[in-house]
């Protein structure tokens, strides 16, 4: 067996300060969070209450997993909501898009390939897209009727090869929305049609 070869003093404390450095660049990018949050917050709600049907969520990589994890979060406070991949409504699941869905793409960059064929059948189809990206302008950013822009926070990754700032950013709103939700649900009159729809008995009690 090799001898285990342990870093040294100075390299431990390297590792210690880029650790606080990374937290504090994460500070820093849920502190821009909030300043970016709007009313299309609220109007992307409003979407969702208003539809009948499923929340289909969608995305690609780091994206998607992340919006499984939105989907699974929603589900849990009462909200109808499931993932699809966006490969996979390309070959076949397309039909999992009916027109009573709201469909939640996300994309950092807003122009991943294998969005496009669910956006352009959405718009084809009348389907209301709510957009979660950095570029507004992009392909998605066009093509929703509601676009949650994210702040463009630098990465705490040195080589920018992960996106840990950017999935911050995806799963803390994963955290304010359903609570928020959650909020509302228990504050709307009990005879609302909307709340009869999306309300979840665990939160209503």
């Amino acid at each position: 067996m090799p001898d285990t070869v342990h870093s040294s003093p100075e390299q431990i404390a390297a590792m210690t300060d880029r650790a606080r450095e990374v937290v504090r660049l994460n500070i820093a990018a849920l502190e821009a969070l909030e300043r970016s949050i709007d009313v299309s917050i609220g109007r992307a709600c409003d979407i969702i209450l208003s539809r009948p049907g499923y929340l289909v969520v969608t995305g690609m990589g780091k994206s998607g997993h992340i919006g499984g994890k939105i989907a699974a979060t929603l589900a849990s406070t009462g909200t109808n909501a499931f993932f699809v991949h966006p490969a996979e409504m390309s070959h076949g699941d397309l039909g999992m898009l009916r027109k009573d869905v709201t469909l939640l793409a996300i994309s950092n960059s807003g122009e991943s390939r294998e969005l496009r064929d669910p956006l352009i059948y959405c718009q084809r189809e009348g389907i209301p897209v709510i957009g979660i990206t950095q570029r507004p302008n992009s392909f998605l950013g066009r093509s929703s009727a509601v676009c949650l822009t994210l702040p463009n926070a630098p990465e705490a990754h040195p080589d920018g090869l992960a996106p840990p700032t950017s999935t911050l950013h995806w799963l803390n709103g994963v955290v304010a929305w359903p609570r928020w939700w959650a909020w509302w649900l228990k504050t709307c009159s009990s005879r609302c049609d909307r709340r009869r729809r999306c309300r979840s008995p665990r939160m209503l009690r």
